[in-house]
């Protein structure tokens, strides 16, 4: 008789043991595809991004390009992240509910019916007239007024505005080619570099030299400006500074693209 005794805990110890990993595997699985939703949330970010600054770079005078400039940068991040938060959630809400009852599938069908709706939001109307001053392109004030004189002044308005590494710096697009904004420390003030983009040289950089140094120094002529720069690419001699600017070229070479840094004059 106690041999038997022996036997029927043994089997409730393997049962036990038993239930023990089926309950560890289960919530393996919850735990895995928690994940993998929230994974595909991150990568529908990056995805945005990416697809973002391709558009700007290839067509920046696209109207969803212009439209999605009027929002600040952090304005177009949080956009994106709430975005993705949604679709997280979604995948979430969708594979809890194939655990649910019938009962309790209801509410979770009628979310994903409303989905479309929640991701259909207009785009941001255009501004009317005399409403870019309003428009903050750039959390920095020496940024944001460098490309508010910029936009009003130029054939080609900044566009695909984003933030550089520093709180100072920012990008931005303008003629198809990438510009460097940054707030520099030792001079308080804006300095421009104009880097070569998607096949752009140096040499073709003409308009946004122009439009860049008579946002620095209005006093200058559009001849006096076409002819330095003329001169400058094509390597004739020339001074470092154009009336009030002071005017910085790199050729091309084997180790960086080619590229023109512009800042005002300090005085002494």
């Amino acid at each position: 008789m106690s041999k038997k005794v022996i036997v029927v805990r043994e089997k409730k110890r393997g049962c036990l043991w038993l239930c023990g990993v089926l309950v560890l595997v289960s919530l393996a699985i919850y735990a895995l595809a928690f994940a993998l939703c929230i994974a595909a949330g991150v990568a529908l970010w990056f995805g945005i991004r990416y697809v973002w600054r391709r558009l700007v770079a290839e067509s920046p005078e696209s109207g969803i390009v212009r439209a999605g400039t009027k929002l600040p940068p952090i304005g177009r991040k949080v956009a994106a992240g709430v975005v993705c938060a949604f679709v997280s959630l979604a995948l979430i809400g969708a594979f809890g509910s194939t655990t649910q009852t019938t009962d309790t599938t209801q509410q979770p069908a009628e979310e994903q019916r409303s989905e479309p709706a929640a991701e259909a939001e207009p785009e941001p109307a255009e501004p009317e007239n005399g409403a870019d001053d309003d428009i903050v392109y750039a959390d920095d004030e020496v940024v944001n007024e460098f490309i508010t004189d910029y936009n009003a002044a130029s054939q080609s308005p900044f566009t695909g505005v984003e933030d550089g590494n520093i709180r100072t710096k920012f990008y931005a697009y303008t003629y198809g080619f990438r510009v460097e904004l940054l707030h520099a420390n030792d001079t308080d003030d804006i300095l421009v570099t104009i880097s070569e983009t998607d096949g752009k040289l140096t040499t073709d950089m003409r308009d946004v030299f122009h439009d860049t140094v008579r946002v620095l120094d209005p006093s200058l002529s559009d001849e006096e400006i076409y002819a330095y720069f003329d001169t400058k690419v094509s390597g004739g001699d020339t001074a470092d500074t154009l009336g009030g600017v002071s005017v910085y070229y790199q050729p091309k070479s084997d180790s960086w693209p080619g590229r023109i840094e512009l800042e005002r004059v300090q005085e002494n």
